[in-house]
Formats: structure tokens, sequence, C-alpha cells
């Protein structure tokens, strides 16, 4: 069953959030009503895609390997069955009498740190909830000032300021859907084979033509420009 959640205000300044592309943006934030109080859901692809975008032309296993690789979410299996987790999940997600459906290892605790919840329920237990008696809810002021990353609102690690890591991670994902593998060991032979100028551009090609098969549209654009070894200049998105 769904569940109301709420929305911290650092989300939408968020670097690792607003990386994303927009249906994994509006995907993850989807995923929130589809955990139970813990943070937990079932990692069904299929399933999310029908309740998170029953309208839109995507491919929901391929969402949620973006947002894993964003650092948002994890996969795990407890108890039989293939499940995600949300990270920093009980930080920002606090109901006032939690109840947990699925199973979850130390680790998983850990990601969603029900440790803050834990220390924070005693004096400001259900802040987040619609009033049951006429009252008015708390206000929860927004954590941490200006010297707190807002990285914290999705649960996302703290993104890197190397703009080369950061289009290598960008560009796992994207090619992730379309490996059967590790896209990293992909990448990688593709560096020692043909250098990083010509790989960067190929990549940086295929996203910006949206390619149906970048690893094809990669390969392909490797014979085009290996002849002289330059290849041509491409605007990274």
């Amino acid at each position: 069953m769904s569940r109301i959640r709420s929305t911290h205000p650092g989300l939408w300044t968020d670097e690792a959030f607003v990386t994303m592309s927009a249906h994994a943006r509006l995907f993850f934030m989807g995923l929130w009503n589809e955990c139970d109080d813990m943070g937990s859901f079932e990692w069904s692809p299929l399933k999310l895609k029908m309740r998170l975008a029953p309208a839109d032309n995507v491919d929901g296993a391929a969402l949620l390997a973006e947002i894993e690789a964003a650092g948002c979410i994890m996969a795990y299996e407890a108890g039989g069955k293939r499940l995600g987790a949300v990270r920093n999940f009980c930080q920002y997600q606090r109901p006032k009498k939690p109840t947990s459906v699925h199973p979850q290892t130390e680790e998983v605790r850990a990601w969603v740190n029900t440790e803050a919840r834990s220390k924070r329920d005693g004096s400001e237990e259900g802040e987040n909830q619609f009033p049951t008696s006429g009252g008015k809810p708390r206000q929860r002021k927004e954590e941490g000032g200006s010297g707190t990353s807002v990285a914290k609102a999705t649960g996302a690690a703290a993104p890197s300021s190397d703009p080369e890591k950061v289009f290598w991670s960008d560009a796992k994902a994207f090619l992730k859907p379309h490996t059967k593998g590790d896209p990293g060991a992909l990448v990688n032979k593709w560096l020692r084979d043909r250098g990083k100028p010509l790989t960067m551009a190929a990549v940086n090609a295929a996203q910006l033509e949206r390619a149906v098969d970048p690893v094809a549209y990669c390969e392909g654009y490797f014979k085009r420009h290996s002849q002289n070894g330059q290849p041509q200049p491409v605007v990274p998105l």
C-alpha cells in the first residue's frame, strides 16, 4: 500500500538529484511512496513502472539503474526476495507509528539511517504527520544550515567536485541498461584501446544523439574517428 511522504526543501538543489534525468527524478520520488516505513521496497521494475509511470514510455529497470548509480538507492536480497532501500530514508521520513514490511540487514539499516530517526523521535515525534486531533503540526526546520550539503536530502553521498569523476559516473549509469556485465569494465576497455579523448567524445555523442543502443553507437564512432586519432569536438550534456 502506498504511503504519504514528505519532501525536504533541499531536494530541488541537491546535486545528485539534479544530475539524474527528469524521469529518474520523478521515479525516485515515487519510490518513497512505495517504501515501507523503514525505507525498503520491492525491487520489481515492471510493477514499479506500472505504479509510478503508467502513462510514460520508460524502462523501469533502466530508471532504477540510473537512480542506483546516483547513490540514492541500493539493491539487496533478504527473505528470498529482491529488495531496494532509499538511503537516509529514516532521517527524512518519520511516521508516527512506523511499520516494517520488508526484512533488512544491518548494512541496509545503516543505509536508511534508522539511528537518525531513533535519536530524533524522542523530542520531535510525529512532526511530519497531519494533525489527528484538530491541532496544527509543527513545521520542521531545514537542517544543517548553509554548511550542510543538501545531498543529504535525498540520501545520496556528497557528489564529487571532480568533473572527470562525475562524467564517468554518468557514463556508467548511461551504459548500464545496455550491457550484460559491469559497464565500468567496458569503459575501462575503451580507455585502454581507444584512449581517453576518443572514448569521452564517443560517450558524449551517444548521449547527445540519445542512441537506442549506445554501445553499438560508440563502437561505430570509434571506427569513424580512429583513422586520424582525433575525435571531433562534442559538447557534453
